[in-house]
């Protein structure tokens, strides 16, 4: 696969799963490609390694279209520096207020065993039907650019009156499962009741949020002696389904797409030939959403916090956001089953499959190319003495503060390389909090707002993958932070 298409599939990529509040960053540097097993998360020792590094990937600074990571800069770390050291503004609820927060909470949640509130099963079912509302949308746009891309009338008609009002009736199909089968309205409403209520008594909320980050319960440590936050994604079955939508392109479409390419994708290609060499490429795709048990986005979003030194931001609101975390990453785009249709130099013509991508401007069978590190953070935890060459993030005990004292960072002892010992309920609620991707029985039955009831969440366990083949990481999809912090001058900040 030469530049020039892999110019024209990030090009497409954008297109196609980029939204207005997210950009894609690419591991077009140092391609990631894993087998189906990995990603089962076993807790064996070389599986645990693979979950580690999954997690550190994941949780690293996305800075720009092409993914060049620091994995000093974590964002566990950055979230728990949040958690131990924000001012909270002082309030408290009303009874009738404090009656709504209940009720709402009732709705959205369920107590797992170890005691911790976890999404009740109308709000997996939410995240079900609005996942599925996604991939039916991105399936319709990639076809779409594919079919407005060809110049062949026969084509045309296809798209016009085949393609097009069955995509369409997909989408729509999907929107209505969400909106009935997801309890769509009733789940935003009830968040909308919750946001609104913890406004008003800030420590409320957070005591909830600092509960759920523990690093003695909620973190792992690898066969290395790494310590890591556990980042999974949904659907977890994912990688079993059969029924991935494809992702094409013509020889004419990477010479369009290849032109169409923002200027930060073509500037850290290069120079690329002005002709490809691939007639053809096609793959299939889906995008996952990441879940992490530990943490909590509204955090970044919420109004009733604020650092000590006014200077510090994550974000500064703006498009692209400036700050010191102005992104995270929320997604994935997973592609499998790549193959090139390439004409060689004596005129034949040559299908190709592909393992995983190659890095850009290098051969597939290359050395990846290493990204240079990045500075150090300014929020970020760092452990005294000597930094190894792959330190091991080590975090303090979260605590409930409204002041932003010094903490003080305790060396964690290490857990013996040969002994892997996993909390039961830090799988517990990995499981819980990822979901299936299609409801494995009829959606349950929504209960009534005002009836306070709680719905039962199922418990899932996640099965090792049958499928094989090697699974690529096309894109991060990254999600912009708004202004943050974003204190509310109208709270009582003490």
């Amino acid at each position: 696969m030469d530049a020039l298409a892999q110019l024209a599939i990030m090009t497409k990529a954008k297109m196609v799963f980029e939204n207005p509040d997210t950009f894609l960053s690419f591991p077009a540097l140092s391609p990631l490609g894993y087998t189906p097993d990995q990603l089962t998360f076993l807790p064996t020792p070389h599986d645990m390694v693979v979950f580690s590094d999954f997690s550190e990937l994941t949780n690293a600074l996305p800075e720009a279209a092409i993914f060049q990571p620091s994995l000093d800069n974590l964002l566990w770390n950055v979230y728990l520096n949040v958690l131990l050291n924000a001012q909270l503004a002082q309030g408290t609820l009303a009874d009738e207020q404090n009656a709504e927060l209940e009720q709402a909470e009732a709705y959205l949640y369920t107590q797992g065993a170890d005691g911790l509130p976890t999404s009740s099963a109308v709000v997996v079912a939410y995240n079900q039907y609005q996942q599925a509302y996604i991939r039916a949308t991105q399936n319709y746009k990639a076809q779409q650019l594919t079919a407005a891309a060809s110049s062949d009338p026969a084509a045309q008609a296809q798209w016009q009156n085949t393609d097009e009002p069955a995509l369409r009736a997909e989408v729509d199909a999907a929107e209505s499962d969400w909106e009935n089968k997801g309890f769509k309205a009733e789940v935003e409403q009830a968040r909308q009741v919750e946001q609104r209520c913890t406004a008003l008594s800030p420590s409320l909320q957070w005591k909830s949020w600092v509960s759920q980050c523990n690093p003695d319960i909620d973190f792992l440590t690898d066969a290395n002696n790494r310590v890591f936050a556990p980042t999974v994604f949904s659907p977890y079955d994912i990688l079993d389904n059969n029924n991935w939508p494809s992702f094409t392109m013509s020889g004419p479409e990477i010479q369009k797409l290849a032109a169409q390419a923002p200027a930060e994708l073509a500037n850290a290609v290069g120079t690329v030939t002005p002709n490809s060499t691939v007639d053809s490429l096609s793959f299939e795709f889906c995008s996952v959403a990441l879940s992490r048990p530990w943490f909590h986005p509204e955090v970044f979003a919420a109004r009733f916090w604020r650092f000590a030194d006014p200077s510090m931001q994550l974000s500064d609101g703006n498009v692209p956001p400036r700050g010191q975390w102005p992104a995270y990453i929320s997604a994935l785009v997973f592609a499998r089953n790549i193959v090139a249709t390439m004409h060689t130099t004596g005129g034949g013509v040559q299908k190709q499959p592909i393992i995983v991508f190659p890095p850009i401007g290098l051969h597939a069978t290359a050395h990846f190319v290493q990204p240079a590190p990045s500075p150090p953070h300014p929020l970020i935890f760092h452990p005294p003495g000597p930094q190894p060459v792959h330190p091991t993030p080590v975090m303090p005990a979260p605590a409930m503060m409204h002041t932003a004292p010094a903490v003080s960072v305790p060396v964690r002892p290490a857990a013996p390389s040969s002994i892997l010992a996993i909390h039961p309920q830090i799988m517990m609620r990995l499981n819980v909090s990822a979901f299936r991707a299609q409801p494995s029985a009829a959606a349950p039955a929504a209960p009534p707002l005002s009836s306070g009831a709680t719905a039962a969440t199922p418990t899932t366990v996640a099965q090792p993958s049958t499928g094989a083949g090697q699974v690529s990481i096309l894109a991060f999809v990254c999600k912009r932070l708004s202004k943050s912090p974003n204190p509310d001058p109208s709270l009582d900040w003490g």
